[in-house]
């Protein structure tokens, strides 16, 4: 399976205030992301004694702030199937803003400044809910809460139904740019990941959900 990259909001705001000491007039560079996400879920984080522990664990702002990024997107998979399904719809909205978007996001390169003008376009209650679902990823990871099974059989017979449910052409592009992945052209990667976002919601609510799981055990 090609690992198609997860799509995650880094906590930089959070994580720069830790290091710097600084309080909420430090915030002033922020990307709009960023900052709207600490205002929203900020305490949340820094009152969670795994979040704690977590700080205690890395040296840089960099350093934070890559490995917020892995852990969140780990964290996908452990999502409950609402949260999953929510987090999908918003996903689908984001891909298909432009096409160097959606690439960077199929390789997994998005960051919350490539992500930022995109997610500022949305409204607050859309924006919130992709807040939401980053943030329970993120604490899911950091608190191991166990990752929802799957049968391998019923997640292949989903796929089978969605390819079975594309033109010929469009499946064979999607098999060719899933086995090539490291030389698709951005507009190849762009369509795999659309492709796959979009089927599994047009695939009853079960099968649609398991392979949004598969994708986020592929992140």
């Amino acid at each position: 399976m090609w690992l198609i990259g997860g799509l995650l909001v880094a906590l930089v705001a959070v994580l720069a205030l830790r290091f710097r000491g600084g309080g909420a007039e430090d915030r002033g560079g922020e990307d709009p992301v960023s900052e709207e996400f600490t205002l929203l879920y900020g305490a949340r984080l820094t009152g969670d004694p795994a979040w704690q522990e977590f700080l205690r664990t890395v040296h840089s702002p960099a350093e934070a702030q890559e490995a917020v990024r892995r852990l969140t997107a780990r964290g996908v998979g452990r999502l409950d199937d609402v949260t999953l399904r929510a987090r999908a719809a918003i996903l689908r909205t984001l891909l298909a803003s432009d096409v160097g978007l959606c690439a960077t996001v199929a390789r997994g390169q998005a960051t919350t400044v490539t992500l930022a003008p995109a997610l500022m376009r949305l409204d607050v209650a859309t924006r919130r809910s992709w807040y939401d679902a980053g943030a329970k990823a993120l604490l899911a990871e950091l608190h191991q809460t166990p990752i929802p099974t799957a049968p391998a059989d019923a997640t292949d017979a989903a796929f089978r139904t969605l390819l079975g449910r594309l033109p010929p052409e469009e499946s064979a592009r999607l098999r060719d740019v899933t086995a090539h992945a490291t030389g698709a052209s951005d507009a190849d990667a762009c369509a795999a990941i659309r492709t796959l976002y979009d089927g599994a919601a047009t695939l009853p609510e079960a099968e649609g959900t398991l392979i949004l799981r598969a994708l986020a055990k592929a992140s």
